[in-house]
């Protein structure tokens, strides 16, 4: 897999060599597109789009043949090479072109609020993924160059940054499937949609569980002293934060408490340039389903005896202390969602003489709303107004 990939970027990276001409443009985004007609709207969002589905195309076109390159190569040497060979300053430069481009499209559309722009900014989302990928390879096949005797860290940060991008791919593929196929031949051209679509099916190959699994295993084979240095060029943290914010979710309705088990649980089996990032709000299922693919891997990887009924004990708070700090994190668990501090003021809670937990809740006129009381189990009582269990 890590070959394939580097041989994709190092395609990728032809562009550079073809000398792509760097369009001069005005960036006057003075004119609010937002008090423009429909029709106005609609031309320049069709001009931009325009322009996206050419880098597209051509952008586009260099990554699947690289990938299919890599896929057919049986060449070992080859993607070390040609990347050994890239001038870093002129990537560089070539990099910074593209994220410009794809820029200047989501600048001037933005504020675009009369037209459905749905096809344009899924392209747009599938070019940023891609490219984030191919410097990120980039990074890493440089520390690997660098640093012999530390390929296991290389191969762990790799296939992290792999599971990423999978994800996101995945995301973003489910959503461009559900666009009227018509529709997107006409505003990226037959040739762009079939590029986008051929990017977004590259997460077909790269199954989450199966890449998790492989994880686990490099992590249980790793025994490497890293430096402060080292850490810092491995993690994945700051690549992750850039495609969450592609990432295509559902409403967010599982306890942050539940993801953070699974977070700590990674955290204490795994190297530190790999630790996951606590979550302070709830989060989706596709996050949590990710994140427990990951921790499976790594906790328990060749573990027969793990279950599905132990997998839905971490959603219990059997093990739990309650506490002030973390007593209205339960109740939002429990509820299935965030207090609803807009329509409620919510007091600081108390503990009763019997151990337990509580505190009530008002309306904005400062009457009673309710209450909770937390037992020492964890166990949540909800009380109307009028002091009535519900």
């Amino acid at each position: 897999m890590k070959k394939l990939f580097v041989l994709l970027f190092v395609s990728l990276l032809v562009l550079g060599a073809c000398g792509q001409k760097e369009e001069k443009e005005t960036n006057n985004n003075e004119i609010k597109h937002s008090d423009m007609s429909y029709e106005d709207q609609e031309k320049i969002y069709k001009k931009e789009t325009k322009k996206l589905s050419k880098l597209i195309v051509e952008f586009g076109g260099y990554f699947t043949e690289g990938y299919d390159e890599g896929k057919n190569s049986n060449d070992s040497e080859s993607s070390g090479e040609a990347l050994a060979e890239l001038d870093e300053e002129e990537m560089q430069k070539e990099i910074q072109k593209l994220y410009s481009k794809i820029d200047g499209y989501e600048d001037k559309t933005k504020n675009l609020n009369q037209v459905d722009k749905s096809i344009g900014d899924n392209a747009s989302k599938t070019l940023k993924t891609i490219l984030y990928l191919s410097e990120r390879i980039y990074e890493l096949e440089n520390f690997k160059a660098d640093n012999k005797g530390k390929e296991t860290a290389y191969d762990i940060a790799f296939t992290d940054t792999m599971l990423t991008t999978s994800s996101v791919l995945e995301s973003l593929s489910y959503e461009y499937e559900k666009l009227d196929a018509d529709t997107k031949n006409e505003e990226l051209g037959e040739k762009g949609n079939e590029t986008i679509t051929d990017l977004l099916a590259i997460h077909n190959d790269l199954d989450h569980m199966e890449i998790s699994d492989s994880l686990g295993i490099l992590v249980s084979e790793f025994d490497v002293s890293l430096s402060d240095e080292d850490n810092k060029i491995l993690s994945n943290k700051q690549f992750r934060k850039k495609n969450n914010k592609i990432l295509v979710t559902e409403t967010p309705d599982t306890s942050k408490m539940e993801y953070n088990s699974l977070v700590k649980d990674i955290n204490e089996n795994s190297p530190e340039f790999l630790h996951y990032e606590h979550s302070d709000k709830m989060v989706s299922t596709t996050e949590y389903n990710n994140v427990m693919d990951i921790r499976n891997g790594i906790v328990a990887p060749d573990d027969s005896s793990y279950s599905e009924e132990e997998e839905q004990d971490t959603s219990s708070n059997e093990d739990v202390t309650v506490t002030r700090d973390n007593v209205m994190d339960i109740v939002e668990e429990y509820e299935g969602e965030s207090l609803d501090t807009d329509s409620y003021t919510f007091k600081e809670p108390e503990q009763r003489d019997d151990g337990s937990w509580g505190f009530a809740f008002y309306t904005k006129d400062d009457e009673l709303a309710g209450s909770y009381i937390v037992d020492e189990d964890g166990i949540v009582t909800k009380f109307d107004e009028d002091g009535i269990e519900e």
